[in-house]
């Protein structure tokens, strides 16, 4: 669900751009995807939001365009992650959880679940409560 500003993406092309009294831009653009919070050099900085075209919201700290910071990941399918970012990718803490409820609380690195977490399965009925909790 991670990924830095998309590739490509200009704020020059934006379709309509208003600058909100309180410093934030709204930007849309032609194929649906939105991005609401603060600029620097045409590329989100600080506080914002992004809105994409498929559903899936971003909500969070942005560093020269990319997610950076805390943030969370929210996508129509139930899906979400709610955690650190650096340079686009996940990194530190962070909670994931997949639509079928399964969940992953722990650390992150370059993406990738590492070090200490705790992984909790789907429940299904009938079978025991399957919890892995490890390095």
């Amino acid at each position: 669900m991670s990924g830095g500003w998309r590739a490509g993406r200009s704020m020059a092309a934006v379709d309509r751009s208003i600058q909100c009294d309180d410093g934030y831009h709204d930007y849309t653009w032609h194929d649906g995807d939105r991005y609401v919070g603060s600029v620097v050099n045409e590329k989100p900085e600080g506080h914002g939001s992004y809105f994409f075209k498929n559903g899936r919201v971003y909500t969070g700290f942005f560093k020269a365009g990319e997610y950076d910071g805390q943030g969370s990941f929210v996508d129509p399918e139930g899906a979400s992650y709610t955690g650190g970012f650096k340079d686009g990718k996940y990194e530190g803490f962070g909670t994931q959880v997949h639509p079928n409820s399964s969940r992953y609380e722990g650390n992150y690195n370059d993406d990738c679940m590492s070090g200490h977490g705790v992984y909790r399965y789907a429940i299904v009925p009938g079978q025991p409560v399957k919890i892995y909790t490890g390095m």
